[in-house]
C-alpha cells in the first residue's frame, strides 16, 4: 500500500514539474518599446487563422497573461498558471492546433485579434504530443494595420472628431460611417434630399462599403435618400450609439457633434 501511494506521489510531482510551455515574445522591427497589458494565445483544430474564431459559435482553447514593461525581443511563458480556457495548457486535448499569439495594445478595437496597431504571430500549425517537456517558441512580428477607407462616386467617408467622447476616454475620439449617395445624385446638383441614419448592428463596420463601385437606389420608400451607415464598433464591442457609463456618451456624440 505504502508502495503504491509513494508512486502516485511521485507521478503527480512528476507531472507538475513539466507543464506544458509556450514561450511568446514580439520583435523590435514591429515594435520597439516595453509593452505592458495582456497577451494571448489561440488554439485551433479546424480554423486555420485562431485569432478569427467566432466565439460563441466555436469552441477553442485560449490563453492570457498580463505583463509588465516586457521588452522586444523578450520571452514571456505561457504555463498552466496562466489564464485558461477551457482547460490548463496541460490538460488540453492532445493532437495538431493552428496557433496564433497577440499582444494587445488595448487601442480599442473591437476584436482583439482585428485591432488595429495590435502586434501579433503569423498562424502556425503544431502538434500537442504527451511530452510535456517540448517547449514551443512564437515571435509575433506582424502588425494589425489601420483600415483605409476608399471612396468612389457614390460612397464617400465621414470621420467627425467628438470632444465629448474624446473627454470620456482620455483620447482622441472620431464618429465615423460611410454616405451613400442616391443613383440620380449627380444628376440633380441642386436637389435636396432627406437623410437616413443606419446604426450596424453587432460587428458592422462600415468599412464593408469601402471601393463599392455600385450605384445604389437606397430610399424611403420611392423616395432617394442620402444614406448614413454609422460605424456601431467600440472597445467593448458595439454602442448602439446610446449613452452608456461604460462606452461614453455615444448618444450625445451623434446628435450634438456628428449629425450637425
Amino acid at each position: 500500500m505504502k508502495r503504491i501511494l509513494a508512486l502516485t506521489l511521485y507521478l503527480c510531482i512528476s507531472h507538475l514539474g513539466y507543464s506544458q510551455l509556450f514561450k511568446v515574445s514580439y520583435s523590435s522591427a514591429v515594435y520597439n518599446k516595453p509593452f505592458s497589458g495582456k497577451v494571448f494565445l489561440f488554439l485551433n483544430k479546424d480554423n486555420r487563422t485562431p485569432v478569427e474564431g467566432s466565439v460563441g459559435l466555436e469552441s477553442f482553447p485560449c490563453f492570457a497573461v498580463e505583463v509588465k514593461n516586457v521588452q522586444p525581443g523578450t520571452a514571456i511563458e505561457f504555463n498552466d498558471n496562466v489564464v485558461s480556457y477551457p482547460v490548463s495548457l496541460s490538460d488540453i486535448e492532445r493532437g495538431t492546433y493552428y496557433i496564433q499569439a497577440v499582444w494587445d495594445r488595448n487601442l480599442g478595437g473591437r476584436a482583439i485579434g482585428g485591432s488595429p496597431g495590435n502586434i501579433y504571430s503569423k498562424p502556425t500549425a503544431i502538434t500537442l504530443t504527451k511530452d510535456f517537456k517540448k517547449i514551443f517558441t512564437i515571435n509575433c512580428a506582424e502588425v494589425v494595420p489601420e483600415p483605409v477607407f476608399k471612396e468612389t462616386g457614390f460612397i464617400k467617408e465621414m470621420r467627425v472628431s467628438s470632444a465629448l467622447l474624446g473627454s470620456f476616454l482620455h483620447k482622441p475620439m472620431t464618429v465615423d460611417a460611410a454616405i451613400i449617395l442616391p443613383a440620380d445624385y449627380y444628376s440633380n446638383p441642386r436637389k435636396e434630399y432627406p437623410v437616413l441614419f443606419n446604426v450596424s448592428g453587432y460587428g458592422g463596420d462600415y468599412h464593408h462599403f469601402s471601393g463599392d463601385t455600385i450605384t445604389r437606389s437606397i430610399g424611403i420608400d420611392t423616395i432617394p435618400c442620402i444614406t448614413v451607415y454609422l460605424d456601431g464598433n467600440c472597445s467593448l464591442g458595439h454602442s448602439v450609439y446610446a449613452n452608456s457609463d461604460n462606452n461614453g456618451p455615444w448618444g450625445d456624440a451623434l446628435v450634438k457633434e456628428f449629425i450637425p
